[in-house]
C-alpha cells in the first residue's frame, strides 16, 4: 500500500487473437467475423425492409398485388381456357399455394443476386464479412412471403379449406426454397460483380422461370414431362408446398424433392466455395468500376506526328502534273535525290491521362509543349497518330473567342450564328439569350453591325455565348487572356461558377497561374509533346515554373545589344536567412549608369516584391561601366519558408535592354517558426513583423 493506484493484469490488455493479412491467404476468422457481425445481419435487413415500402401509398400491399394479379391470370388461362383440372381444389388455391414458394424463391434470388452492386459504397469503404450482404436479402424476401401467406390463408377460409397435420412440414420446405435461392444468389452476386451483363441475366431467367415451374398446373397432369419438369429444382418444392397446404390426396413426390435437395447443396456449396473465393477482389473490382464509370475523358496512349519539310506545295492540277512528271524523269535517268527535307515533329507522344466527372483538370506547360494540339483532338478538330480518347458526354470547346463572328451581321445575328456554330440549338440559344446579353453588356448595340464594336465589346459579347454552353465538359484555352482586366475577372468567376455549381467537368488552360490554381483541382504537366507531371494542380505548377538551377549563365543573343550573362542567388546568404542576387552583364557601349532590376516571385509566378536602381536613383550612382556584376542584397526578409522564383532585368537610367524571366528557382528557410501556421496559398508568402496588442472590456 504506497498510495498508488495498483496496475491492472497485464491478462486484460493481452491480444485475445490474431489475424494474419497476406497475399493470398484466406481469413481464418472468417466464419467467427460472420457470428460477431450476426446484429449486422438484422440491422440490413431491417433497413432494406424499411426502405422497400417508405413512402408507398399501398405499404405491404405491393407485396399482395402481384400474387393476386397472377392468380387471376393463371386460373383464367390453364383453368378456363386450357382446361386443366385442378384435382378437386379450386383453382385459385391450386395457383396461389404453386405461386407462394416461387415468389419467395424470385425476391430472395432477385435481391441477393444484385445486393453486392447495391451495397458497393459499404464494400469499398468498410470490413466486414461479404456474405452477410446477400444472407440479407433472404430476410426481405421472408417478410414478403409472409405477407402473401397470410393472404392463402384467407383465401383458404374463404373456399372452406381446413388445414391438415402436413401443415407443421412447411417451414421445412420454406427453407429448402430459401436455401436454394442462396446457393443461386451467391453465384449471381460474385459473378456480377465481375461481368455486370449478369444483372440483366437473373430478371430473364425469373421471367422464364415462371413458365418453366409448375406454377397454373400440376404435375400430376402432365405425366410425360414430369422427368424433365424434375430438373427444375423449383418443381420438387413447389408439389412439396402443394402437398402441405392443399391435402389433395395426391402422394408426396419423393423423386422431385430429392433433386430439389441435391441441386440446392450443390449450388449452395459451389457457391460459397467462388463466392469466398472472389471476396478478396470484390472491393478492387467495385473501386474499379466506380473509377470507369466516374471517368468522363481517358486518354490512352495519344501521339500527333507532323512532317515538317521544305518541299514545293501543290496549289494548282497544273503544278501537280508537273511535279509527278518530273518525278518519273528522275526515276527514269536514276535520279534518287529528294526534292525535299524531311524532320518529323511529334507534337503529342504517348500521352496518358484521366479526366473524373466534375473535375477541373489544368494543363501545363509551355509554348510547343502540345497543349493546343492536346485540345484540339479531344474537341475532334484533328484526327490524332496513334492513341485514343474516350469521352463521355457533350463535349465543348472554347478555343477561340469569336470563331464565327461575321462583321456585317449584327450583335443578335452574331449571337445566334455564332452559338449554332459551337452546337447550340435554336431552342437552348433562346431560352439563354438574355443571360448572354447581360453577361456580355452590349444591350444598346445589340443590333449594330459587329464590325462597329471596339475590341472589348467583341470579345464580351463573344465569351458571353461560349460560356453558356450546356454540356458536361468544357475546354477552355488561353480565352481569359483577352480584354481588360474587369472582364478577366469577370469571366474568370463565370468559369469557376460553371464548375462548382454545376459540376462540369472542365480542361483549362492559362498561362495565369493564378487563376489556374484557383479553378482547377488537379493539373497534368507537358513538355515538348510528352506528359511529365501529373497530381495536384499546386505541385504540377511548381515543376513547371522550376528551372532547377541557383546560376544560370547566357551566351550573348545579339553584338549591338547589352545582355545579361549570369545570374545566381548566394547559397551562404540563403542560409544565413538573406537573399544576395549576383548579375553579370555585358555591352557594346557603356551603361549609364548599369541598372539591374530584381522580381521574386511565388513559386506560383505570383509577383511578391521587387525593386531596381532606378528606384533609388539618389544613392545608386555607380560610373558607367560596359561589362561587370550588380549585386542586389535583402537582409531583412519578411517571407515564410517556401520555394521562390527570381525574374530579372538589364537596362540603364532610359531604359531596359535585357531581361531574364524565373531564370532561377531557391529555397527560402525562415529564421521564424510558427507551430501553427496555416497554408500559405491561404495567408500568402509574406511573413510581416505584426504586433499583437489587448484591451479588456
Amino acid at each position: 500500500m504506497n498510495g498508488r493506484p495498483e496496475s491492472p493484469p497485464a491478462a486484460v490488455y493481452a491480444p485475445q487473437e490474431e489475424l494474419v493479412i497476406e497475399a493470398g491467404r484466406a481469413n481464418a476468422h472468417y466464419w467467427k467475423d460472420l457470428w460477431r457481425y450476426r446484429d449486422l445481419l438484422g440491422f440490413l435487413t431491417l433497413r432494406d425492409i424499411r426502405v422497400r415500402y417508405k413512402q408507398t401509398v399501398l405499404g405491404v400491399g405491393w407485396a399482395l398485388i402481384q400474387p393476386v394479379v397472377t392468380t387471376g391470370i393463371f386460373s383464367f388461362v390453364f383453368g378456363k381456357l386450357a382446361g386443366m383440372s385442378p384435382g378437386g381444389v379450386p383453382y385459385p388455391l391450386l395457383v396461389l399455394a404453386g405461386l407462394l414458394p416461387w415468389q419467395l424463391f424470385a425476391a430472395a434470388l432477385s435481391g441477393s443476386s444484385a445486393s453486392l452492386i447495391s451495397n458497393s459504397n459499404l464494400i469499398s469503404k468498410v470490413y466486414f464479412p461479404r456474405l452477410i450482404i446477400p444472407l440479407s436479402s433472404l430476410g426481405v424476401a421472408a417478410i414478403d412471403f409472409l405477407v402473401v401467406f397470410a393472404l392463402y390463408i384467407g383465401a383458404s377460409v374463404w373456399f372452406g379449406r381446413i388445414p391438415s397435420w402436413h401443415w407443421t412440414l412447411l417451414p421445412l420446405f420454406i427453407a429448402l426454397a430459401l436455401v436454394l435461392a442462396f446457393g443461386a444468389g451467391i453465384w449471381f452476386t460474385a459473378l456480377t460483380v465481375k461481368y455486370r451483363d449478369f444483372r440483366y441475366i437473373v430478371p430473364f431467367m425469373l421471367q422464364v422461370g415462371v413458365f418453366l415451374s409448375p406454377i397454373g398446373f400440376s404435375t400430376w397432369t402432365v405425366p410425360t414431362w414430369r422427368g424433365l419438369l424434375d430438373l427444375n429444382p423449383m418443381t420438387g418444392v413447389i408439389d412439396a408446398f402443394r402437398w402441405c397446404l392443399l391435402s389433395d390426396g395426391q402422394p408426396f413426390d419423393v423423386h422431385g424433392i430429392v433433386c430439389s435437395l441435391l441441386i440446392s447443396a450443390a449450388l449452395t456449396v459451389s457457391g460459397l466455395w467462388y463466392f469466398r473465393k472472389m471476396e478478396r477482389t470484390f472491393a478492387d473490382m467495385i473501386l474499379g468500376d466506380t473509377v470507369a464509370d466516374n471517368t468522363v475523358i481517358s486518354v490512352e496512349n495519344l501521339s500527333k506526328h507532323y512532317v515538317l519539310g521544305h518541299h514545293v506545295r501543290v496549289d494548282t492540277l497544273r503544278d501537280q502534273i508537273t511535279r509527278g512528271l518530273r518525278s518519273a524523269a528522275d526515276t527514269l535517268i536514276g535520279r534518287n535525290k529528294s526534292r525535299k527535307e524531311v524532320d518529323d515533329f511529334w507534337a503529342l507522344k504517348d500521352v496518358s491521362f484521366k479526366v473524373s466527372r466534375g473535375e477541373v483538370l489544368g494543363i501545363v506547360g509551355r509554348n510547343g509543349a502540345g497543349k493546343s494540339t492536346l485540345l484540339k483532338i479531344l474537341s475532334r478538330i484533328t484526327e490524332p497518330t496513334s492513341g485514343r480518347a474516350r469521352i463521355r458526354g457533350r463535349l465543348a470547346s472554347l478555343l477561340e473567342v469569336g470563331t464565327g463572328f461575321h462583321p456585317e451581321l449584327s450583335g443578335r445575328e452574331n449571337v445566334y450564328l455564332n452559338g449554332a456554330i459551337l452546337g447550340m440549338s435554336h431552342a437552348e440559344i433562346d431560352r439563354k439569350f438574355d443571360e448572354i446579353v447581360a453577361f456580355s453588356e452590349v444591350e444598346r448595340f445589340l443590333d449594330t453591325a459587329v464590325k462597329h464594336y471596339s475590341s472589348g465589346m467583341y470579345v464580351r459579347l463573344a465569351f458571353a455565348i461560349a460560356a453558356h454552353l450546356e454540356s458536361e465538359i468544357l475546354i477552355v484555352d488561353e480565352v481569359l487572356a483577352v480584354g481588360d482586366a474587369q472582364f478577366q475577372k469577370k469571366c474568370l468567376n463565370k468559369v469557376s461558377e460553371v464548375t462548382k455549381s454545376d459540376g462540369r467537368t472542365v480542361l483549362f488552360v492559362s498561362h495565369n497561374s493564378a487563376a489556374m490554381q484557383g479553378i482547377c483541382t488537379s493539373g497534368v504537366l507537358l513538355s515538348q509533346g510528352k506528359l511529365v507531371g501529373q497530381g495536384p494542380i499546386g505541385e504540377c505548377l511548381a515543376t513547371y515554373l522550376r528551372t532547377g538551377s541557383q546560376r544560370a549563365e547566357f551566351a550573348q543573343p545579339t553584338p549591338e545589344k547589352p545582355y545579361i550573362t549570369s545570374v545566381s542567388v548566394d547559397p551562404a546568404a540563403l542560409a544565413a536567412g538573406r537573399i544576395q542576387v549576383d548579375v553579370g552583364f555585358s555591352s557594346p557601349f557603356p551603361l549609364s549608369p548599369p541598372v539591374v532590376g530584381v522580381i521574386v516571385s511565388s513559386k506560383f509566378g505570383q509577383p511578391i516584391s521587387g525593386s531596381n536602381g532606378r528606384m533609388t536613383a539618389d544613392k545608386w550612382k555607380p560610373a558607367p561601366a560596359r561589362r561587370g556584376t550588380v549585386t542586389a542584397l535583402l537582409d531583412e526578409v519578411p517571407l515564410h519558408s517556401d520555394t521562390y522564383l527570381l525574374s530579372v532585368y538589364l537596362g540603364d537610367a532610359a531604359m531596359d535592354y535585357d531581361q531574364k524571366l524565373d531564370v532561377i528557382q531557391f529555397d527560402f528557410v525562415s529564421k521564424r517558426f510558427y507551430p501553427q501556421l496555416p497554408p500559405l496559398p491561404i495567408i500568402g508568402p509574406g511573413d510581416f513583423p505584426w504586433r499583437w496588442a489587448f484591451r479588456g472590456d
